[in-house]
């Protein structure tokens, strides 16, 4: 038993220090994603904390207000996790005074922590209720966030979206050793809690160094979107649903023919509705809602039709797949592979296999 303590410790301390150690390179390094890095740090810093349960009843008494406290900012960790989701996605968030709700839990948690309750299982039961809450809220900021990049953007967000996802459900998965840890207080699963001890300290410092590194070495991976940019069903009035402006239409078609704007990988709807001279909201509710696909998929479009006319020429193109990719605005082979074979069901090679004689 002594043996399983010192090793829960031991891994404990290493969790804790990692967390600090990371937050700490976070909060002192340069970058254009400050106010992300900081939000983080923050969780990390409250992560810390929180893994500091494991041994932090040897340097202060349990019944002290001091470790009432460190226990009533747990309730803090969440929200910085979710304010590190919404300022990656959009780098120009702006605080709102809404956002002071967010203290809400913590305030309550800190006075029952003056009043010696916060230690009862009904608090606890709370704290995993007001985590999985912001989980939920979380994937819902994912969500919204697909969807308007989508409708605005042309470039593959695919990897970004999919380190997001890979960030919270990660966690997501983490949190669920806490909770089997806090059941298995109350005699379900008993004999299971030192093993459930020890994994959830050696996940959480897995888990930590997962996310920081990833943070820190694939910045690229981050392609965020204007928080003021709202989804299309958001935009749409009656009359908009009703009334489809077919000269508008002829003239995008007839500019995305002629002047191929979609060989720019950077196309986004804002630049594409002042070549039209056109308001950004009504190009948005032709295409996302008229026409009926996501600006996103309606570039890809002519962008792979393009593709397929050049690995077809009557002379075989000496042109690589990857030239091509790049010619017709691409800026990744994953993304143009998985485009192309969306639009026709297999891969540009086979294509060019099939319709070259």
């Amino acid at each position: 038993m002594m043996a399983y303590e010192t090793f829960l410790n031991i891994f404990g301390v290493i969790s804790a220090f990692t967390a600090l150690l990371l937050a700490s390179f976070l909060l002192t390094v340069k970058t254009e994603r400050a106010l992300s890095n900081k939000f983080f740090a923050g969780f990390l810093i409250l992560t810390a904390m929180s893994l500091s349960g494991f041994f932090l009843y040897l340097l202060i008494p349990p019944s002290s207000i001091i470790y009432a406290l460190i226990e009533a900012l747990a309730f803090l960790q969440m929200p910085a996790f979710f304010l590190y989701f919404l300022t990656v996605c959009y780098p120009n968030f702006k605080f709102k005074k809404t956002h002071i709700l967010h203290l809400f839990p913590f305030l309550v948690a800190l006075c029952l922590a003056v009043f010696g309750v916060l230690k009862s299982s009904w608090v606890e039961a709370a704290g995993h209720i007001h985590y999985y809450l912001y989980m939920v809220a979380v994937f819902l900021v994912l969500r919204k966030f697909n969807i308007i990049y989508r409708e605005n953007y042309a470039r593959d967000n695919s990897c970004a979206l999919k380190w997001l996802y890979q960030l919270a459900g990660t966690s997501l998965f983490a949190h669920t050793f806490v909770v089997a840890k806090s059941f298995s207080k109350f005699g379900v699963f008993e004999q299971a809690l030192p093993a459930l001890q020890i994994g959830v300290s050696m996940f959480a410092t897995g888990v930590i160094i997962w996310f920081t590194l990833n943070a820190l070495h694939h910045p690229e991976l981050f392609r965020s979107v204007d928080s003021k940019l709202k989804r299309v069903q958001d935009l749409l009035s009656d009359d908009d649903r009703n009334a489809k402006d077919m000269a508008a239409l002829t003239k995008l078609e007839r500019h995305m023919t002629s002047e191929q704007p979609y060989h720019d990988a950077s196309l986004t709807l804002k630049k594409l509705a002042r070549q039209l001279s056109v308001q950004s909201r009504d190009l948005s509710i032709l295409i996302n809602h008229h026409i009926g696909q996501h600006f996103f998929d309606f570039v890809n479009a002519y962008r792979i039709e393009e593709a397929k006319k050049i690995l077809v020429k009557e002379a075989p193109s000496n042109m690589s797949v990857l030239d091509i990719l790049y010619e017709v605005g691409f800026n990744s082979k994953s993304s143009f592979n998985n485009a192309f074979k969306k639009h026709t069901g297999i891969t540009p090679s086979a294509y060019r296999k099939a319709n070259i004689l």
